[in-house]
């Protein structure tokens, strides 16, 4: 049991996963009225071009980033051959200059993120429907480490998911990160596409 082998949880118990309860009540019904002028901006960004999102894995607080921004740059290129526009969801929490650094990348979209007030906005009710709303309307979700990809599962659209693997020779330690256990075991499935 992975809960005990890296978390060290010895008494556990099966539930219902609550963080994609909203998911479940917006798939039944919604209220758009939550939305701020750049929530629905963003929203009617993705619903007006062949969008294709990709969630930040990591962050400049972290490790990776510099990685991951040379593979944000190479997956925009790709994305702007076949006329899909590149949106980029910031890492949630992420220091400003990691989104003043994707701004700077040509061919990309960022998204409006968190606003880092206290962290607790990631729980806000408008935060959720921007989410819900921006995976529901987007033709792919493009994934190399994150949970979005769970959510972009449950949101019931059209949405296509595409998982991607990458290697360490040209991404370094972003290729090692995602190719840690936890993401080999539940998200590289049958379908999982090399970046080349």
């Amino acid at each position: 049991n992975e809960l005990v082998k890296y978390q060290f949880y010895y008494n556990t118990t099966k539930g219902k996963a609550l963080k994609f309860r909203y998911i479940e009540e917006y798939n039944k019904t919604y209220d758009e009225e939550v939305l701020n002028h750049d929530e629905i901006k963003d929203i009617e960004f993705v619903k007006n071009n062949d969008v294709a999102i990709y969630p930040i894995c990591c962050s400049s607080s972290y490790f990776s980033f510099s990685e991951e921004l040379r593979f944000v740059k190479d997956l925009a290129l790709k994305l702007d051959k076949e006329n899909i526009k590149l949106y980029v969801r910031p890492y949630p929490l992420a220091p400003y200059n990691d989104v003043a650094a994707l701004k700077e990348i040509e061919n990309v979209k960022v998204g409006i993120g968190n606003k880092l007030i206290d962290g607790l906005e990631v729980f806000d009710i408008s935060h959720m429907l921007h989410k819900y709303l921006i995976i529901k309307h987007a033709k792919y979700v493009i994934n190399l480490g994150t949970t979005f990809v769970f959510d972009a599962a449950l949101v019931h659209s059209k949405c296509k998911i595409i998982q991607l693997k990458i290697d360490m020779k040209t991404y370094g330690d972003l290729g090692a990160y995602t190719s840690g256990t936890h993401i080999t075991n539940y998200l590289h499935v049958s379908s999982t596409q090399d970046f080349i």
